[in-house]
């Protein structure tokens, strides 16, 4: 499958993304996803090599959602697009981007990410990890039958 082609991005005067002459909430689901991921990768690594204003860090929710299997678009249900948003993070964290870091909340990152996984919930209230917040585990497990 061809790569979704990226012609014509710029941003505008509020730094609104467009590509393919369209804002990209114009885009199908799967393209405002990658649009908003290329948009979010670039500001943070931008910042971070120019020494500019940045926390540090970015975090990532949900980064395949509408991508790759789970794409409404033909054009972005290729798995490989998630593969190389992966490769491209993990380049860019070992080379320019050394010392940055990204968090990424991903229910199945791709197995080339399974060294930099740091934690895996299991989705299961009875089997930890199931959650992330503690509090909100205690008031799941007060509801569970005995």
């Amino acid at each position: 499958m061809d790569e979704p082609g990226v012609v014509a991005p710029y941003l505008n005067d509020k730094l609104v993304p467009h590509v393919r002459s369209q804002h990209f909430k114009e885009a199908s689901s799967g393209g405002q996803v990658l649009v908003s991921l290329a948009w979010m990768l670039a500001a943070f690594e931008t910042a971070y090599e120019k020494n500019e204003s940045h926390p540090g860090f970015l975090m990532i929710d949900t980064p395949q959602k509408n991508l790759g299997g789970l794409a409404d678009d033909a054009e972005f249900a290729d798995i490989h697009l998630v593969e190389r948003v992966y490769a491209h993070m993990e380049g860019w964290l070992s080379g320019p981007g050394r010392g940055a870091q990204v968090i990424i909340v991903d229910n199945t990152p791709p197995s080339a990410a399974d060294q930099n996984v740091v934690v895996r919930y299991t989705r299961d209230p009875n089997v930890p990890p199931f959650g992330l917040i503690d509090n909100e585990i205690g008031s799941i497990d007060a509801s569970l039958p005995e």
